[in-house]
């Protein structure tokens, strides 16, 4: 299995993007099923020769875990088993009640704000989980993802694609679900600003996590608030690269204005295409909070939450974006 899967390839509908192998515990697959961002890990008993053996000979593995990623929610989102949950600790959310006998049989459900957390779990969300819980799967749900677990060793080509599907079935309906849920309540003031963000834009308004996201200069963006606690936030910026980029840096510290690009970047070596305006421009972003690059796209944090510069830092960051894809690639954007 090791040699037979690389990146491009597919796996059971898995787009590949990257592999990862730790033998002989982990494999880790990385790729894109459906639109959805997808990782399955398979942990392997020692001796094992591959994550999906094809020979009786061959150890099963222990271990296989579907996760689901998507833009985080900003509701300190905690679902799944209530003894699993307890012993790893909720840190940000208390205990919700949901009005489903069926579900709070089987799972907990914590989070930050309970409304709005129950305005997340519809009929269709909780009715999929509750069906995974009942074939014996292990589901957890969070901010940012979705794990969908089983601890036995039976592999088939058939329960790996039930199983991916399963997982999207209950990602599909988190997506749904959260366009119904009201922005938090310290954000409240800084709706009608992003409302009015967006119009020049024409992007689209998210409220969960509130944000815009769509197409400006011809870029994917998307610019969303990022919950650090109960009370503070920040805003992220996100502007993906028209192809993938073999880049990758990712700003240190606070950066102050006397930093240099060395102290920033000390990790990274600086390629010889980057010139002196793209390493100040991007000292200047990193400024704001946090810059990283990598190979899909520009990332900004912005540790100040004031919504009126919006429009300016989506802009910056996508002129910013498109200069460094055209110096890391002279003439191909021409």
């Amino acid at each position: 299995m090791q040699g037979l899967v690389t990146a491009g390839g597919r796996l059971f509908g898995l787009e590949v993007l990257r592999q990862t192998i730790d033998p002989p515990e982990r494999f880790v697959l990385t790729g894109i099923v459906r639109g959805h961002q997808v990782e399955f890990l398979g942990a392997r008993t020692p001796g094992g020769h591959g994550l999906m053996p094809s020979e009786a000979e061959q150890a099963p593995t222990e271990l296989q875990v579907i996760t689901v990623r998507w833009v985080p929610l900003d509701l300190g989102l905690a679902v799944g088993p209530r003894s699993f949950l307890e012993s790893v600790g909720v840190p940000n959310g208390q205990s919700v009640d949901i009005d489903d006998e069926s579900l709070t049989r089987e799972y907990g459900v914590y989070g930050i704000e309970s409304e709005r957390v129950r305005a997340l779990m519809t009929e269709a969300l909780r009715r999929a989980l509750i069906e995974g819980a009942r074939a014996g799967v292990k589901i957890c749900l969070y901010d940012d993802r979705l794990e969908h677990g089983r601890d036995d060793s039976r592999e088939d080509e058939a329960r790996f694609a039930h199983d991916v599907n399963d997982a999207l079935v209950i990602a599909d309906a988190v997506e749904v679900a959260r366009r119904s849920v009201p922005v938090a309540p310290v954000l409240v003031p800084h709706e009608s600003t992003v409302l009015d963000c967006a119009r020049p834009l024409d992007v689209g308004v998210t409220t969960c996590p509130l944000g815009v996201t769509g197409a400006v200069f011809g870029r994917t963006i998307r610019a969303y608030t990022k919950r650090v606690d109960r009370e503070r936030f920040h805003w992220l910026v996100s502007v993906w690269f028209e192809r993938a980029q073999s880049i990758s840096f990712e700003s240190k510290g606070i950066v102050t204005e006397v930093a240099t690009f060395e102290e920033v970047f000390a990790s990274r070596e600086r390629p010889e295409w980057l010139d002196d305006g793209l390493a100040n421009e991007m000292l200047r972003l990193a400024r704001r909070g946090a810059l990283a690059l990598s190979a899909i796209g520009v990332t900004v944090t912005c540790h100040s939450l004031d919504a009126g510069g919006l429009v300016t830092s989506i802009e910056s960051v996508v002129r910013f974006a498109s200069a460094l894809e055209e110096a890391a690639n002279p003439g191909r954007y021409r």
